[in-house]
């Protein structure tokens, strides 16, 4: 069997010759190519034709084509289109497997190309076909079919009857190697009856602004009524590979790096304009490749990826060049990823009430790492009046999910509301994380109100009074209620205050006690003692009030009264 893509007559003396020799030949068909990532390419129209070889000099003997049309349904450029193939009998058994590549090199999303598979001899009873499926890769290649169009022209009086003759002509920017016209032949009502793929004579390179001219002879194949017609080039450029993923990667921290190698499969050196990152800031590259690289000659093109968030990113290796294709892309991918702490005490942050002194039961902290890395810890710490059961849980290494228990204790230090911070130390991005911890200590509150009594000595006997308040929350007893003299207390004894209740104490200050008649302020204490220990009031009293008119701050006399003053 052989197979080609164009009618030639050189093609015509290797049929006859794979027919007297017995040998099977097979055209090449192109590399195994990788799937695109995003859609499908579709055969959206398929048929064939047979062609008796040589005028029927051989009996039965023919040729098949198999033809059709290819479109791009995905959301990239793609390349090495390859269709598969099912050769079949009447019945629909299997008789062998082929495939053929699309006439178009490279194709835009949406565009279409047509394909062509020619058989030769068809295989013994062979009848029909069927699609196996299209393979395809991301082209790294831009289109370049768009600058060059192609128009059909008259042919010499001389060619034959069916020969189509044309132009290509170079409206883009940059010289192209081997311009082919593809040509795609459709009957009246607009279905495809046959293709060809005719380079343009002499082969070779067309300049900005150049036209080469082609022509094709289609004696013996369908006739047609219209006919589309797409220009393309080789391009010269080769990226391997055509995608760089990095996987996951630590944010803020760079990947390896990621080689990509620039090819110069043209015929002549190729000027690299420049190479950039766009798409995204986090990929970063480095290149060995000179402005200008010979012929059929290689660089190498290293990508980094250094993530500054945590999630999915993508971006793309751009390199501009003065080939068709250009700018040439590599499609670059990378997650970022970080852990991230989740602290979840069961029944929430708050201990409740505990005696002053007396542990609570251990409250358990769930730690969860609930982001896309391992989590590290390196430390925990308690503040206030909270404490662990287990110096050395949680620490270390935590698995994404993972989840360990971080046991707490409440012991408060005295009476009314407390809080103190568990506070992590870890890898992760919000590093350090911290968890405010909450409880009241149950406990008798003992509070004078004022905290200090001064009498001023205005009479000689006066009194004031000291509330005591209960603002703790549990209930204390006073037993005792006493003052320093002159100062006498009562009141408040014996009783049991509950939490927020009061009693008064009466404190009494005696200024004509002559004990405490000399000169100054006299001081004492109010002294309560109960089930709390003792509590002390500051007293202050004037005595000089309570002097009467024989009473003299001087020194005492001791002898008689001096005799009165002489009369005048």
């Amino acid at each position: 069997m052989l197979k080609w893509p164009a009618k030639h007559p050189r093609l015509l003396w290797a049929a006859l010759a794979s027919v007297t020799s017995g040998l099977l030949l097979v055209g090449q068909a192109g590399a195994s190519p990788v799937m695109a990532t995003s859609g499908s390419v579709d055969v959206i129209f398929h048929s064939q034709w047979f062609e008796p070889l040589f005028g029927g000099l051989f009996g039965d003997l023919q040729a098949v084509h198999i033809i059709g049309q290819v479109r791009n349904d995905t959301d990239e450029n793609v390349t090495l289109i390859q269709i598969g193939l099912n050769l079949q009998d009447a019945r629909e058994n299997s008789l062998e497997t082929d495939s053929t590549m699309s006439g178009v090199g490279v194709l835009a999303p949406g565009e279409v190309s047509p394909f062509e598979d020619i058989v030769v001899p068809a295989p013994a009873n062979y009848s029909t076909y069927s699609i196996t499926g299209v393979t395809f890769a991301r082209a790294t290649s831009t289109p370049y079919h768009a600058n060059l169009p192609v128009t059909l022209t008259s042919c010499p009086s001389s060619a034959p009857t069916q020969e189509v003759c044309g132009t290509v002509t170079n409206t883009g920017s940059v010289q192209v190697e081997n311009a082919r016209a593809v040509l795609t032949f459709l009957d009246g009502s607009g279905a495809m009856v046959a293709q060809n793929l005719v380079n343009i004579d002499p082969p070779g390179t067309l300049n900005p602004g150049d036209t080469g001219a082609f022509s094709v002879d289609r004696t013996g194949d369908p006739t047609y009524s219209s006919v589309l017609a797409v220009g393309e080039p080789d391009y010269p450029v080769d990226l391997n590979p055509a995608t760089l993923a990095f996987g996951n990667q630590f944010v803020k921290t760079t990947s390896p790096a990621q080689t990509v190698t620039l090819t110069n499969n043209g015929s002549r050196a190729l000027a690299i304009q420049n190479q950039n990152i766009s798409a995204t800031s986090d990929f970063g590259v480095t290149t060995d490749c000179p402005s200008s690289l010979p012929a059929l000659t290689s660089c190498k093109v290293s990508v980094t990826f250094t993530p500054s968030v945590r999630a999915a990113e993508s971006g793309v290796l751009t390199i501009s060049d003065d080939g068709a294709g250009s700018p040439d892309t590599v499609l670059l991918s990378g997650t970022g990823v970080a852990p991230v702490v989740s602290l979840l005490p069961a029944g929430g942050p708050d201990f409740g009430n505990v005696p002053v002194g007396t542990p609570s039961a251990p409250k358990p902290i769930t730690l969860t790492n609930v982001g896309t890395a391992p989590l590290i810890v390196t430390a925990i710490a308690l503040s206030g009046d909270f404490g662990r059961t287990d110096p050395n849980a949680c620490l270390g290494f935590l698995d994404i999910n993972a989840s360990c228990i971080i046991s707490v204790v409440f012991t408060p230090s005295s009476f009314g509301p407390r809080t103190g911070t568990l506070t992590l130390t870890d890898n992760a991005l919000d590093n350090p994380q911290q968890l405010t911890l909450t409880g009241v200590g149950l406990g008798p509150g003992f509070a004078f109100n004022p905290t200090s009594l001064t009498f001023d000595g205005d009479v000689a006997v006066s009194q004031l009074t000291v509330t005591v308040t209960n603002r703790g929350t549990l209930a204390f007893t006073i037993t005792s209620v006493s003052a320093d003299l002159p100062f006498s207390a009562s009141g408040c004894t014996p009783v049991t205050i509950e939490p927020q209740a009061s009693c008064v104490i009466t404190v009494t200050f005696m200024a004509g006690s002559g004990t405490f008649n000399g000169p100054g302020m006299v001081a004492g204490l109010l002294v309560v003692t109960g089930d709390f220990g003792v509590r002390y009031l500051p007293l202050l009293g004037n005595p000089a009030a309570g002097r009467g008119p024989t009473q003299s701050s001087g020194t005492p006399r001791t002898g008689p009264p001096p005799p009165p003053p002489p009369k005048s």
